[in-house]
């Protein structure tokens, strides 16, 4: 009996002990994640910082739980943006007087899985030229941007060009596998069922090239893709219609002095020339030795915590 109440009190010891452990644990990370949610004061005066090297999402990232964590060591993580945040975030920007312009800068990465899409640039950029109605500025910084980048980066009042910058401006492409004499060899059969001929989805498995009804609709396609985005930088940069294409036929890669010359860039300038030229216009963060600027995402968390304190600094209702 003696042994049987000793080893009782030792697992019910024990487990509160473990349940202390994981409360006093949880109430660590609740600290950690709110000092890290704190954020810094907006300085007035701030540039908005549209960085297309993150890839812009039509919908919110999966929550990984790793996240709660960000707080309690220096690793870098990697920063996400939601088309919605960014089109918040211009919108916004537009009315506070602490936000003085936009720049964008990055590349937007080739490999960008379904980020980034010209339907997403489409509305990022439409929101760009509607900020413009403020008669704020918005200024680009191009090193080596492709046409996806450069079709949101030319509604900038001023664009400018680094001195080793190449403009890679393509059309858009497609490639397939095919696999019908890979899986003949194996002796593996593919049975289809499909109505009319423009139903291509399964040609890779039945064809070992494409077919003339999906090149055709495929070339209808990137041709209305590729007259919007056409159109959309000749208007924006005073071009004459067609005289893109030419301009890309006739170059190639398009290096900084073409681009002056074909006003596709208005200034060639190093990317320290513009740092020091935008601290004494829109004043210095010493802590990160640059001038005052704001991302989308620490812009939309400032937004959040000054609704917050306007909302607690109201006149308050109590119910009895």
């Amino acid at each position: 009996m003696k042994s049987f109440f000793g080893s009782f009190f030792g697992a019910f010891f024990a487990i509160i002990f473990l349940v202390g452990l994981c409360v006093a644990g949880f109430g660590a990370v609740i600290v950690f994640v709110g000092m890290s949610e704190k954020g810094t004061a907006l300085p007035a005066g701030s540039l908005l910082v549209l960085d297309l090297a993150q890839p812009i999402r039509d919908a919110p990232p999966e929550f990984d739980p790793s996240q709660l964590l960000a707080g309690m060591n220096d690793e870098q993580q990697e920063e996400r943006v939601s088309l919605r945040d960014v089109l918040l975030a211009v919108a916004r920007a537009a009315t506070d007087a602490k936000i003085k312009g936009v720049f964008i800068t990055g590349n937007i990465p080739l490999d960008r899985g379904y980020g980034s899409s010209y339907a997403a640039l489409k509305e990022v950029r439409e929101a760009l030229i509607k900020f413009k109605e403020s008669h704020k500025p918005v200024y680009s910084y191009l090193q080596f941007p492709f046409t996806s980048g450069y079709y949101v980066a030319s509604v900038a009042d001023e664009i400018f060009v680094d001195p080793q910058a190449e403009f890679i401006l393509r059309g858009p492409a497609f490639s397939s596998l095919y696999f019908a004499s890979a899986l003949k060899k194996f002796g593996i059969g593919v049975q289809v069922s499909r109505v009319g001929k423009y139903k291509s989805a399964v040609e890779p498995f039945i064809r070992d090239d494409m077919s003339p009804e999906s090149r055709e609709q495929i070339e209808k396609l990137f041709a209305d893709v590729w007259s919007e985005v056409e159109t959309a930088i000749e208007q924006s940069r005073g071009l004459q219609p067609g005289s893109l294409e030419q301009l890309i036929n006739a170059n190639g890669i398009i290096n900084s002095d073409v681009a002056i010359k074909s006003k596709l860039g208005t200034e060639v300038v190093s990317l320290s020339q513009i740092m020091d030229r935008f601290k004494k216009q829109y004043g210095t963060d010493s802590q990160h030795n640059t001038f005052n600027q704001v991302s989308v995402n620490a812009y939309l968390e400032s937004v959040v915590r000054d609704q917050k304190k306007s909302a607690g600094a109201g006149s308050k209702i109590g119910v009895v």
